[in-house]
């Protein structure tokens, strides 16, 4: 008797049911890979169009998963590098690194609707891409470092990284006279 969700969907792959594996997975992780596109994307519309794709690219894999990860990594990883994919096409190169200034400024250069909100969603759109991922990930997904670090192929060490300053970046967004 499977004991997780996750579980019961390895039984169905097992068993070649493939379309019952696919719509438990949706069920379970459809809304969280919309939440997720939409924090790497910063818009809706373009986020539901990639996790369509996802959806189509999943139910394609599905024959072939082998479970090296969990069900919900995999599926966070494709979500993920597919709304990378989207960025590098939509702006022709690379998202730019933490390291870079640009970067820094442009999230320090929120606008006064979502310095004025308690929107946690608002704020955390202003952030850059890494950030707004991990914190995504944790908090709405309630993911622990470990389960954060496979999804997004990233050493534990810049996961805690990014969840630090990420929160003491809306710290200073949310009420920059009391972060300092």
């Amino acid at each position: 008797m499977p004991t997780t969700r996750d579980d019961e969907i390895r039984t169905l792959l097992l068993r070649n049911q493939f379309t019952d594996a696919f719509e438990l997975a949706m069920s379970l992780y459809g809304d969280r890979m919309l939440r997720l596109a939409v924090s790497i994307l910063g818009d809706r519309p373009a986020a539901e169009d990639a996790v369509q794709d996802v959806m189509i690219r999943i139910w394609r894999a599905l024959p072939q998963f082998r479970g090296d990860a969990a069900i919900a990594t995999w599926i966070y990883a494709v979500t993920r590098n597919r709304c990378l994919t989207i960025l590098k096409q939509r702006h022709g190169e690379v998202p730019l690194s933490l390291d870079d200034p640009a970067s820094r400024e442009a999230a320090q250069n929120v606008s006064a609707r979502a310095r004025h909100t308690s929107d946690v969603w608002a704020l955390l759109e202003t952030l850059p891409l890494p950030y707004r991922q991990v914190l995504t990930l944790f908090y709405a997904e309630e993911k622990s470092y470990e389960e954060i670090a496979r999804a997004l192929d990233m050493p534990m060490g810049t996961v805690k990284t990014h969840i630090h300053r990420g929160r003491k970046m809306l710290a200073n967004i949310y009420a920059p006279e009391r972060a300092k």
